[in-house]
């Protein structure tokens, strides 16, 4: 009872901090709001893997946490094992590992609790999250509302990226992220503190998701490099030429990073992935592909991929299930928001302005979206793994749409 008691005092101090020093242009009712969405569906995904499950991947994350707390003998054995030594059993699985010891200083200052692991974890996803809400509030005000309900309130993004996964980090990393590079392309001089949140962002995000990581390096070297050519008056045609060459450049440095993601072994390696899915799981519960391991197989699947990548679930296909319902009835609503934002933009294409971040941005989430839907092509996974660019993607989908509300 002292540990529910203390630590409940204590996630109430953060949460008034935070709301002093991280609430600028929005609301505070807002803030509130987000954030009492985030916990409670943090606490919601428990009881999905507690009772539809019985266990799953939150309450197996959460129980090694604890057996690597319990293996420490001491204080100083502790950090030890915490900075230096891997964990039995995972030595082949660098992301769990990682993770874990995340999660290993919650459990600990919990007293080996879930309920407030989970509330300490929604609150850190939270928190990456809201900033980019509001840096794209800041430097986009005309599109604020979108960038809070896409940011904020989209049902599948705030279940999947709350409670104890791996997701709800890596997504708040890749926020967190998101917000420190459009402040290093916009502002003048260069944002030295966001420099440094952004490579920790960018090591998080890589060392949970590793595909994200890289889509990130392939964009944000380009993204960098050209906001350095805007100062200077060089030929549009060279700056678009010398980007090109940078962009090769960033993504063979990026597929560098990882032995199965080189541009000759990624194709197999999705090839390889997709075949080892579809042997493991009911095939009425994944996205068929006619795929081969082959680069030009991949560019006649893209464009279906692309679209389950973006709208799969949908509501028309098969077979129906009650858990994915609810998944298949939100992406009907983003297809339908999507088409809408797509004529707006036709509509206004005239004076229609579209900056370098954009362009960039686009591009990642083409990349993620193909590859993500091509090599997990199980429903489930695929719903929850596009948690991590779907708002982005709507946000630029809708961003020109008038939508004048969540004013301060």
């Amino acid at each position: 009872m002292t540990t529910i008691f203390l630590n409940i005092t204590l996630i109430l101090l953060l949460v008034l901090t935070l709301s002093r020093y991280i609430v600028k242009l929005l609301p505070q009712w807002l803030f509130y709001l987000i954030l009492s969405l985030k916990i409670l569906s943090g606490i919601a995904l428990g009881m999905l893997y507690q009772h539809y499950y019985a266990g799953g991947d939150t309450y197996s994350l959460f129980e090694r946490a604890v057996q690597f707390n319990a293996s420490a003998i001491s204080f100083s054995d502790y950090l030890s094992k915490l900075w230096l030594e891997p964990i039995s059993g995972l030595t082949l699985q660098p992301r769990v590992v990682f993770f874990i010891k995340i999660l290993s200083p919650i459990v600990a200052l919990t007293n080996d609790t879930y309920w407030l692991t989970s509330i300490y974890i929604s609150l850190i996803s939270f928190i990456g999250f809201w900033i980019l809400i509001e840096t794209l509030s800041e430097k986009y005000p005309n599109s604020r509302s979108w960038a809070v309900i896409c940011f904020g309130f989209l049902p599948s993004v705030v279940f999947w990226s709350s409670g104890i996964l791996k997701d709800s980090i890596a997504n708040s990393a890749l926020c967190l992220a998101a917000a420190c590079l459009l402040s290093i392309l916009k502002e003048n001089p260069r944002p030295w503190g966001k420099i440094v949140v952004f490579l920790i962002t960018f090591v998080v995000v890589l060392k949970l998701k590793h595909y994200l990581g890289i889509v990130l390096l392939i964009i944000g070297i380009p993204a960098f490099s050209w906001s350095v050519l805007e100062r200077f008056k060089f030929n549009k045609k060279f700056k678009i030429t010398l980007i090109t060459g940078i962009g090769i450049c960033a993504a063979l440095l990026a597929s560098s990073i990882h032995p199965y993601l080189t541009f000759n072994r990624l194709p197999l390696s999705i090839y390889e992935n997709y075949q080892l899915l579809v042997a493991e799981v009911d095939t009425s519960k994944v996205i068929m592909y006619n795929l081969e391991p082959s680069w030009m197989s991949i560019i006649i699947n893209g464009p279906k991929a692309l679209f389950n990548g973006l709208f799969a679930p949908t509501i028309w296909g098969r077979p129906y299930s009650i858990i994915t319902l609810p998944s298949r009835i939100e992406n009907l609503a983003y297809l339908a928001l999507t088409c809408f934002g797509v004529y707006q933009l036709i509509k206004k294409r005239k004076t229609l302005s579209v900056d370098s971040t954009t362009i960039f941005t686009v591009f990642g989430i083409i990349l993620l979206s193909t590859f993500i839907a091509l090599s997990t092509p199980n429903i489930g996974t695929l719903i929850r793994y596009k948690t991590a660019y779907l708002p982005f993607f709507l946000y630029l989908a809708t961003h020109k749409v008038r939508f004048p509300v969540f004013r301060r």
